[in-house]
């Protein structure tokens, strides 16, 4: 018996340094994707790590899921500035509001920054949140409502059966 309790703690262990290693594998991957769509020097890179690690420190997301938010953030034009910010926690906010993953958040996020030419990220947060709990949609539903009031009639009748049919096709 004390043999099989062995090796069920050593599988134990092999287990947690196997996870260890898989979410700092996973961890550096989104942090050279980071890099490669940016290419920052290594100072803001390390400046970038850091707050990855700090917000999955501080909240219930991880480091990685950090990070693929503030890779969403890029992504859409949001300045490094403003992701070592308040940005980044804006998001994780309206992530932690909406039920949503970190990188989602962040997309929505960032797409109603765009659409509304908004520069305050908490600000752009705090409005899909509110607007959300104010009505019967949810903050995965707001990227459908934005588009439509700021494109010409032509183009918002596509746009409206472009994404009712991607919609579709989702939740199929």
């Amino acid at each position: 018996m004390g043999t099989s309790m062995q090796m069920a703690g050593a599988a134990g262990i092999g287990f947690g340094a196997f996870n260890a290693v898989q979410n700092y594998s996973d961890f550096t991957a989104q942090l050279s994707q980071i890099k490669a769509l940016t290419d920052l020097d290594a100072q803001t890179m390390e400046q970038v790590k850091a707050k990855a690690m700090e917000l999955g420190d501080a909240t219930t997301f991880s480091s990685t899921e950090a990070a693929q938010g503030m890779t969403e953030l890029l992504k859409a034009g949001v300045n490094v500035k403003d992701v070592l910010g308040d940005a980044s926690e804006a998001a994780l906010n309206l992530a932690t509001a909406g039920g949503l993953g970190m990188g989602e958040a962040a997309e929505i996020m960032s797409t109603a920054m765009n659409a509304f030419h908004m520069d305050n990220a908490t600000h752009a947060a705090d409005i899909l949140a509110g607007a959300a709990n104010a009505s019967a949609t949810s903050v995965q539903e707001m990227p459908w409502q934005p588009v439509r009031p700021l494109q010409p009639a032509p183009a918002s009748a596509l746009t409206i059966r472009i994404r009712r049919w991607l919609y579709l096709r989702k939740t199929a």
